[in-house]
């Protein structure tokens, strides 16, 4: 029958929502006061309070307030260089700044120079620091997932579909057993095995794993919801295609499950043979898959919870995304050479060869190719508007992309 997906309640945590504790005291000071609070954390903590507040708090201040900020980042990374993420994480929120800063008059007087010269720096460290770490890649179903492992597999790294099933990492989508994996147990099968790139093909355990990079590609979420379906109902009828208005059932049913036994709690067994679970799943698959996956409510909880709180997930997501190492956005052909130069800049890669990115595919369509489905315009504008927060989420991977890019074409 089908597997059961087990969810760990004393293992279940709630996604993190990117509330930096450390930093609260910090909170009403300028921004000066602010980096130095930042400046005085521990080195495993930086990354997480950088993400989503340092750009935020650069463009609220004037800019003779950042410049003696930017001074004093500066100077700290000169003296000690940062851990590879939160480098990351800086590198990124003040691109983000400058991109909506450099059009203000006083921003060449003021910025120009000390703005190089910090993302200088912050180059300089992350060259410097541990290279050949292993690849956690988190696979979105139907987002080139199987081409972006295989890329990795021709730049060297290894890969073991052995311990990609035994440690539970899915994809459980499609009943495949699916459990958490602490960065501890990750670090152990990894020296056990001699494996150097993971797939992750369910939820992201979190917090992130300062010893390992990251990689994760996104999609237009109507798009790629609709071809996961095509593949997960080929799976299940064998022929039969997606039929039309599937997904006004599905939004039928979020109405009623309160009254026809939808899981109220997150404890035990998921059944995917139960009707019930079945729905609640797909629900969840339907709904910001994106969001959830990235910052769910913790393990399998992530694609129970209801689609109101998915979308209160955003944020924490968006901030997860600023501290994962390689961050595409995929879906109109096969993966262009530009976005293989950024897996290779950002995964440090030691070969000097960038290798054209393989195409993997389970069928025999084209890249991205959908089978034929008939929307009405109602069921596609719920369709969207159920997945505002993947749709806002693959907007910011989009800017993250371009920043990539521009940044290692540059530097």
């Amino acid at each position: 029958g089908p597997a059961a997906w087990w969810l760990h309640s004393e293992r279940a945590r709630s996604s993190l929502s990117y509330v930096c504790h450390p930093m609260r005291a910090f909170e009403t000071r300028t921004l000066s006061g602010w980096v130095s609070g930042l400046l005085s954390l521990k080195s495993s903590r930086l990354s997480g309070c950088v993400a989503q507040s340092l750009a935020t708090r650069l463009r609220a201040a004037p800019l003779p307030e950042a410049s003696v900020a930017l001074k004093m980042l500066e100077q700290s990374l000169r003296q000690r260089c940062m851990p590879q993420r939160a480098l990351l994480v800086l590198r990124r929120n003040l691109m983000l700044w400058a991109q909506s800063s450099r059009s203000l008059l006083a921003w060449a007087d003021l910025m120009d120079d000390l703005y190089i010269q910090v993302l200088l720096q912050l180059e300089s460290c992350r060259r410097s620091s541990a290279r050949n770490r292993p690849v956690l890649q988190l696979h979105v179903p139907k987002t080139a997932g199987s081409s972006l492992a295989s890329w990795g597999h021709r730049m060297g790294f290894k890969s073991s579909e052995a311990e990609k099933r035994r440690s539970g990492d899915g994809p459980f989508w499609i009943n495949a057993f699916a459990m958490p994996a602490s960065c501890k147990q990750r670090r152990q099968e990894a020296a056990q095995l001699q494996t150097s790139w993971i797939e992750v093909e369910r939820w992201l355990d979190l917090p992130l794993c300062d010893d390992f990079g990251y990689v994760v590609a996104l999609r237009e979420p109507v798009s790629r919801t609709l071809h996961q379906f095509q593949q997960l109902w080929r799976l299940l009828s064998k022929t039969e295609p997606v039929h039309s208005g599937f997904f006004k059932a599905i939004w039928r049913y979020d109405d009623v499950r309160g009254t026809v036994g939808g899981r109220q709690s997150y404890e035990g067994n998921v059944d995917t043979g139960s009707p019930v679970d079945f729905l609640d799943l797909w629900l969840g698959f339907a709904t910001n898959y994106q969001v959830r996956s990235l910052a769910g409510a913790g393990v399998g909880r992530a694609f129970l919870e209801g689609g109101s709180m998915a979308r209160n997930r955003l944020r924490a997501a968006k901030s997860v995304l600023e501290q994962m190492e390689v961050v595409l956005v995929v879906g109109q052909g096969r993966i262009e050479s530009w976005q293989s130069q950024i897996l290779h800049h950002g995964l440090q890669v030691a070969s000097t060869d960038v290798g054209d990115m393989p195409y993997e595919s389970h069928t025999s369509r084209h890249a991205f190719e959908l089978e034929p489905y008939s929307w009405t315009p109602a069921e596609f504008a719920e369709t969207r508007a159920r997945n505002r927060a993947d749709l806002e989420l693959v907007a910011f991977a989009r800017r993250l992309q371009e920043l990539d890019r521009r940044y290692y074409n540059e530097f």
